[in-house]
């Protein structure tokens, strides 16, 4: 049904809600014990959320984007899940490390845009970011103060 809504002439690269139909329809398969028919569905909807992805990274902005990469590995992992019940396919991976470039090129834009700044604060800020370790879970878990701090510099 999804297939006729979205129409491949209308829409070339898919459209994220048919690719998590197709997820949908894989998953039902997958769940039945039917590995072999639900792999091009789950091939068919990872395909189409890298190309959404694709164009996330060029358009959008950065947190957009990144917000979308973090659906993917889940995508990634039951493609993978699936294709290790079937007979080896090398081309199963070329999705896998198309998945890697859209993300290089946000990491590149905000490098070249750090660099390009002409602002003192906003270089020094990148600065302290880059050499500060991750912290654990989501920013809304960060501590008052450590929360605090950061708006004071951002305003």
């Amino acid at each position: 049904m999804y297939r006729s809504l979205y129409p491949k002439d209308r829409y070339p690269q898919g459209h994220p809600d048919l690719a998590q139909s197709l997820n949908n329809l894989g998953f039902l398969l997958q769940v039945q014990g039917e590995y072999a028919k639900a792999e091009p569905y789950y091939r068919d909807a990872l395909a189409m959320q890298q190309l959404h992805f694709d164009r996330l990274a060029e358009t959008a902005a950065e947190a957009e984007a990144l917000n979308f990469a973090t659906s993917l590995p889940l995508l990634l992992d039951i493609f993978l899940s699936v294709q290790r019940r079937l007979p080896e396919d090398a081309a199963a991976y070329d999705l896998v490390w198309k998945s890697r470039a859209p993300l290089t090129r946000i990491l590149q834009r905000r490098h070249l845009d750090i660099h390009a700044s002409q602002d003192p604060v906003a270089k020094k800020l990148a600065l302290e970011l880059q050499r500060r370790p991750p912290t654990p879970g989501p920013p809304s878990a960060q501590p008052c103060q450590e929360r605090r701090r950061a708006q004071e510099k951002t305003r």
